[in-house]
């Protein structure tokens, strides 16, 4: 049966020389160490261009071809140094350090044939100049071991002895000196920086162990911590609901709810997504909810946060708390995203390098101002709507995209243009010291992703957040809601998927 071709990454030129893929010349001849059959460059799986057989393939050792590839490799490195009196690396296994693993190769005159001096399958020595000291022998041992007595000799003698085995791995990665297998229990060439790097390399990975270890120890602790923070919260709202079973006030919160709503307004653990048509009382079971969370379960109005998508809902939404709770309700974050927005950027927008008193441009402001950019930017306005182009912008924001980012998505040339429009619109952002609509729920989510302090401050304070006409959401919506509820998980939404 016929063999299977094999890919190289190496071959041998007109001059004899092994040759690497990525310096192989269009045109020139090449041959197989291996069969000596003629090669060409050819395509891997992975995109990857490597040397293979000249059809019709024949069949090949593959050992015998990786073999004589290494000892190519070695050889004319060994020839080179020799003819140009250069140093040679020696084959230090860390390859690393640069103290003691460069030698010069024996007096000027010297010569070594390549094809002569080693012979797969036999030993080779080789008389170098160790950097002006006296003459060293180093064995070269290809594939065979040397017997106990010759080592016991040789260790004696202070000769370094070099164990070379090709394999695949070692025949594509190798550029120049030899590499050593240290599997194969022979003495490799160390020198002392090498043995010192070596330990340090140990003693660092014992230390990033044990720093593991313990970091993943206060993990566990962390989170048993959490858990039982969670179970002292539950039996602390258990009482709660036990003390207040009878509360006339707690009764009036949940009367003239449905089973279901008043399911969903009494289940305060955890995340819940409560799913409705219109019509139904969505809205009607968020406040009521709340109402519950502060009358009966003792939660203060100030760690809770209830967020809508218009001022007119969120204005309904606090008329109706209001009604529910009294001056208890001023406590309350009731808003919309985007003032929820505002007011976190105003508190601590300076952590990503936005003036506390930055202004909030709206739809005429920013139309202007793409307006300005593109006319800065010598874009046509008929060929490039201004409209169409406020558009893909807007979407990119919304979907947490910088300028930087988009660049890396574009693959036309009409979003090239948009690109520039986009760099150039937020330059004079800054210049004016302003935000759009938009920026106001990107600009929070970065705060948030980037300053982990800051994270930590609103999620440590938002014990319960609650979204209402949560099919609206969009991508840095999203992604706002779930970093805000990242510690306590405590997040109620609600929505109706036929309305989005």
């Amino acid at each position: 049966m016929a063999q299977t071709d094999i890919l190289y990454p190496l071959a041998r030129n007109k001059t004899g020389r092994a040759e690497h893929i990525r310096e192989a010349i269009r045109g020139q001849p090449y041959e197989c160490f291996g069969c000596s059959a003629p090669m060409v460059a050819k395509k891997g799986e992975i995109r990857q261009w490597y040397f293979a057989h000249k059809p019709p393939f024949k069949d090949c050792d593959p050992d015998k071809a990786l073999h004589d590839t290494a000892m190519a490799l070695i050889m004319w490195g060994f020839y080179d140094a020799v003819n140009e009196q250069a140093e040679y690396l020696l084959g230090c296994p860390c390859q690393k350090c640069e103290k003691g693993v460069s030698r010069n190769i024996a007096t000027p005159g010297a010569s070594i044939d390549p094809e002569k001096t080693l012979v797969p399958g036999t030993r080779s020595d080789l008389v170098v100049n160790q950097l002006g000291e006296d003459p060293v022998i180093v064995e070269i041992v290809v594939t065979h071991d040397l017997a106990p007595k010759t080592q016991e000799s040789y260790q004696e003698a202070k000769i370094p002895i070099l164990k070379v085995w090709p394999t695949w791995d070692t025949v594509s990665e190798l550029g120049s000196g030899i590499i050593t297998d240290d599997s194969l229990n022979v003495p490799p060439v160390i020198c002392v920086p090498c043995k010192d790097e070596a330990e340090h390399q140990r003693k660092r990975r014992e230390e990033a162990l044990k720093q593991a270890e313990r970091e993943q120890a206060e993990r566990v602790k962390a989170a048993r911590q959490r858990q039982e923070e969670q179970a002292n919260r539950t039996k602390a709202i258990q009482e709660q609901r036990n003390k207040f079973k009878l509360d006339n006030a707690g009764q009036q919160i949940l009367e003239g709810l449905n089973p279901a709503q008043r399911e969903a307004a009494e289940t305060i653990e955890g995340p819940m997504l409560i799913v409705a048509g219109p019509g139904s009382g969505k809205t009607r079971v968020i406040t009521h909810r709340i109402a519950y969370l502060v009358r009966v379960c003792g939660i203060s109005p100030y760690r809770i946060a209830a967020v809508t998508f218009t001022n007119k809902a969120a204005r309904e939404m606090r008329y109706r708390l209001e009604r529910l709770l009294g001056s208890r309700a001023e406590g309350l974050t009731c808003s919309t995203f985007h003032s929820l927005g505002v007011s976190i950027l105003r508190r601590d927008g300076h952590h990503i390098g936005l003036d506390r008193s930055f202004v909030i441009y709206d739809d005429d402001d920013t139309m202007s101002l793409l307006k300005r950019a593109m006319e800065e930017g010598q874009i046509d306005p008929k060929r490039y709507p201004l409209r169409a182009v406020s558009n893909i912008i807007s979407g990119a924001k919304s979907n947490l995209i910088d300028p930087a980012a988009f660049a890396g998505a574009v693959s036309s040339y009409y979003e090239e243009i948009v690109l520039r429009v986009y760099e150039r619109y937020e330059s004079l952002l800054r210049q004016s010291r302003a935000l759009d609509f938009d920026d106001l729920l990107s600009k929070t989510t970065k705060l948030l992703q980037d300053v982990p302090q800051v994270l930590e401050k609103y999620q440590s304070r938002y014990l319960h957040l609650l979204i209402d006409e949560f099919q609206d959401t969009n991508t840095a919506q999203y992604a706002l809601a779930k970093l805000l509820a990242g510690e306590y998980r405590n997040i109620c939404v609600v929505g109706d998927p036929d309305q989005s």
